[in-house]
């Protein structure tokens, strides 16, 4: 029996050791008030951080999350998703940093516990920024939310391949990208937060620099991106969600996004 810690993820990761052939049950408690689907929520489960399969036999009864398997291997990690760390995603920017369109690369704060928070930008250098539109995304405020930064890297991935329609788009637009907002959350393996026990999702009208640097340093980014002349077409923030809207905007100060929108879009 494991009690879930209040707003933490399922397991930050759970480390089995000698596990090899053993069938386990695990039975987790706290979970009846969680923002998790747990009737229909699959862990996974990997020998290596790499390769991953869902844990199938699972079930809910409305207060206690069960789930058993057989491991195959002498050690093995369990999650609530295919992990992507904080070592993972530097490894991951180390990966691309050598690409010809990402221009930049910078570390624009530390987090509260002194982890880097680093920023990329991605267009091609051969054409003029100054008429480019420009696009600020972010993603992993909340360190769970895993489906959201696997979306993002896609989107990166895609800038930076040779289909020629991301080629275009890489001619006309510049690309300010924080991957991590929340490493502290990631490593500590908080569900929303960050070290401070604050959602910094809930900050962006007034953050702290000493609790809520990433926030703090990004707003004063994009604000002297705007007061510099530079476009300032979009922004978003890449979550994971398990409601039927699935992209939504909303107006927020300078954000001039004529009024509140909830589109829910559905696969064709």
């Amino acid at each position: 029996m494991i009690r879930r810690p209040p707003r933490s993820t399922l397991f930050p990761y759970t480390t089995l050791f000698r596990s090899e052939h053993l069938t386990i049950t695990f039975h987790l408690t706290n979970v009846e008030h969680d923002w998790l689907a747990w009737d229909v929520f699959s862990p996974v489960v990997s020998p290596d951080w790499q390769h991953w399969d869902h844990i199938t036999n699972h079930s809910f009864d409305g207060q206690v999350f069960s789930f058993t398997y057989t491991f195959e291997t002498d050690t093995a990690f369990v999650c609530t998703h295919p992990a992507f760390n904080t070592g993972m995603m530097t490894a991951y920017l180390d990966e691309i940093e050598l690409h010809p369109n990402l221009v930049d690369r910078q570390i624009i704060t530390n987090s509260v516990q002194g982890r880097p928070v680093e920023k990329i930008t991605l267009t091609d250098p051969d054409y003029n920024d100054d008429n480019k539109l420009g696009v600020w995304i972010i993603s992993r405020q909340h360190a769970s939310e895993l489906p959201g930064w696997y979306t993002l890297q896609g989107l990166i991935d895609w800038l930076l391949s040779d289909d020629p329609e991301a080629i275009s788009v890489m001619q006309h637009m510049i690309f300010n990208i924080v991957p991590m907002m929340n490493p502290d959350g990631v490593y500590l393996g908080r569900f929303r937060t960050n070290s401070l026990d604050i959602d910094l999702n809930r900050q962006w009208d007034n953050a702290d620099p000493d609790s809520e640097p990433s926030v703090y340093v990004l707003t004063q980014l994009v604000e002297q991106w705007v007061n510099d002349g530079r476009d300032f077409s979009l922004f978003l923030d890449f979550h994971s969600t398990r409601s039927g809207t699935t992209c939504f905007n909303y107006q927020f100060d300078a954000f001039l996004v004529p009024e509140h929108i909830s589109q829910t879009y559905h696969d064709n």
